[in-house]
């Protein structure tokens, strides 16, 4: 089977925004496209539209992740954990990923312990921002 690489047309970028209605990740919205990621941010950097289009969909989307984490946080379901995991893998600029093995590296190198009640702690922070924005 050959592969034909679909082309660029306006009316992606109305797809685009569609699709963060559910969330969509960059990586989910290439697939629908039935393009790479390489080929997104290619008509990221060279179609201002699509870059738009794209922009506003991961913010909805992130949108729709951080309102996930604040419900199952109050439900108290088990997803907050996944959700985190979901929101650091594909916004890591906000997320910064921490170790929770018990020991934690200080600014100087040093380890010390952490404390085991830390990862609550630092959920229900990020609950907090989250309810400020």
């Amino acid at each position: 089977m050959t592969y034909i690489k679909p082309k660029y047309k306006n009316d992606l970028c109305g797809t685009v925004v569609e699709l963060e209605k559910g969330g969509a990740t960059e990586s989910n919205i290439a697939a629908e496209l039935g393009i790479g990621l390489v080929q997104l941010r290619q008509w990221v950097k060279t179609k201002p539209e699509f870059a738009e289009a794209l922009e506003v969909a991961l913010t909805a989307s992130k949108s729709f992740h951080e309102r996930r984490l604040q419900e199952s946080y109050e439900k108290k379901d088990g997803n907050a954990s996944l959700i985190i995991a979901l929101l650091r893998a594909n916004w890591p600029e906000n997320y910064q990923s921490t170790q929770y093995n018990g020991i934690a590296k200080s600014k100087g190198g040093k380890q010390e312990e952490v404390d085991p009640d830390h990862f609550q702690r630092e959920i229900s922070e990020l609950i907090r921002q989250l309810n400020k924005s």
